[in-house]
């Protein structure tokens, strides 16, 4: 079987012959190259790979939830004086392509663990809306002014939404975006005219553009601080005219803290909620292929060691192979095909692998997202109309919904390990991706029968 180069877009050492000689010479220091990795499947990989012939640590501490986690000025430090550095990818370490450009010129080869898969995009929906915007809002006067562009208006009425939120920031749009599509596809909207008065307590309105005028204004009264969202039909910038939308009392910008889809930022990627779906390490044969990516790493910043590599991954990817047929053996003989989860669902490439429906009250992988009320009650009456007799959730995470929802529905709570990393008992007791994996399938056939 072929072997091929990580990633050559990201393999950032090209490995001159001064970068080699810096590294052999590296090499010869320490005896053994030293491995950096982010997450928990990588590390684990990399001692089934190697064994003892590296020096390999996690860069994540045990316990901490990985979608959270920033690396330290000294985790810094200690990739620039690494020999590999493993990643999963851009989507799930956002921070990692500026410590890799960072790395250029040195010796150091860098794996992105997804290099060869095709990472799907994170659970997407065919919403009745284009663009949802976050407004932190002070008691006061607005205007909302949409503006004939290149002679016309780009439609001739636009369906809005406008809400107070009990949330802030990336957790009001999400919430706002459930509650919304709701509004969009089932309530009956208030038609509005030029110089009418939205109230963000009146649900949806169809604004009709006033086609004898270059703009159609439209007033905001704000009596409460809080956060505000605004939910369109069409892009804003769709009827700017050379100004801004949003407009306060003293004709000034009002300008989201957050919105979608996100104009602001060069990168369309930089959020891992809103990019690709970064766990392939939760589907088996995904993570064949991340060995293979590993494995080319560490020969080629060890190319004496090449052969023992190869032959371990080879023997490790047989492992995975099992797992893979274990749990589609398995997963083949249900008729209860859906996990109910009451975490911030990871399982998007498994669920997919083997053809299984999700429910979660979650949006997204933010650990300090909070499913709003409406869909904790959703998921409540799932359970109840399912007659299921468990709720799933996270790991290293305090499970605050699925406790709520097994105290309301009498299911039991079980564990389903998102894998990407340990505790500190889990690491001292001698926790593998294997048995993680394998104790995720003995609890699917407790929940799933």
């Amino acid at each position: 079987m072929k072997r091929f180069l990580v990633v050559p877009l990201v393999l950032v050492l090209s490995l001159s012959l001064s970068g080699c000689a810096a590294l052999q010479t590296r090499l010869a220091g320490t005896g053994r190259p030293t491995v950096i990795t982010t997450l928990f499947p990588q590390y684990d990989f990399v001692r089934a790979i190697a064994g003892d012939k590296v020096q390999v640590s996690l860069l994540l501490p045990p316990g901490v939830e990985s979608h959270a986690f920033e690396p330290t000025p000294r985790d810094i430090a200690n990739i620039h004086r690494a020999d590999v550095f493993i990643y999963t990818s851009k989507y799930m370490e956002p921070w990692a392509p500026r410590v890799i450009k960072a790395l250029q010129g040195r010796p150091v080869v860098v794996v992105d663990a997804s290099h060869g898969i095709e990472l799907e995009a994170q659970e997407k929906h065919e919403d009745p809306y284009e663009w949802v915007g976050a407004f932190d809002l002070v008691p006061g006067y607005y205007q909302l002014v949409f503006s004939r562009v290149d002679g016309k208006y780009a439609d001739p009425t636009m369906p809005i939404v406008f809400m107070q939120s009990a949330y802030s920031k990336q957790d009001a749009l999400d919430a706002a975006k459930l509650d919304a599509k709701g509004l969009f596809e089932q309530a009956t909207p208030t038609l509005l005219q030029h110089g009418g008065t939205i109230s963000p307590r009146a649900g949806i309105y169809t604004l009709e553009f006033d086609q004898n005028r270059n703009d159609s204004i439209f007033s905001i009264r704000i009596e409460t601080a809080g956060t505000y969202v605004l939910v369109t039909g069409h892009l804003p910038s769709e009827f700017e005219a050379g100004r801004h939308f949003f407009r306060d009392a003293q004709d000034r910008d009002v300008v989201s803290v957050v919105e979608y889809p996100d104009h602001k930022d060069g990168d369309p990627d930089h959020k891992h909620a809103h990019g690709k779906d970064p766990h392939i390490w939760l589907d088996p044969v995904f993570a064949k292929q991340m060995v293979d990516n590993i494995v080319a790493g560490l020969a080629q910043a060890d190319p004496n060691n090449a052969a023992f590599y190869r032959q371990n991954g080879d023997a490790y990817k047989a492992k995975l192979q099992a797992l893979h047929e274990q749990f589609a053996s398995f997963l083949a003989t249900i008729e209860n095909r859906t996990i109910l989860y009451a975490g911030h669902f990871a399982f998007g490439h498994f669920a997919r692998r083997y053809s299984l429906e999700h429910k979660s009250p979650y949006v997204g992988f933010s650990p300090t997202a909070e499913p709003t009320p409406r869909r904790i009650a959703e998921l409540i009456e799932n359970v109840r109309k399912t007659g299921s007799q468990v709720i799933y959730h996270e790991a290293l995470v305090e499970p605050r919904v699925a406790r709520i929802i097994s105290e309301a529905t009498g299911a039991r709570m079980l564990l389903l390990h998102g894998a990407h990393n340990v505790s500190r008992d889990d690491l001292r007791g001698g926790a593998t991706y294997l048995s993680i994996m394998e104790g995720n399938l003995a609890r699917l056939r407790e929940g799933l029968r």
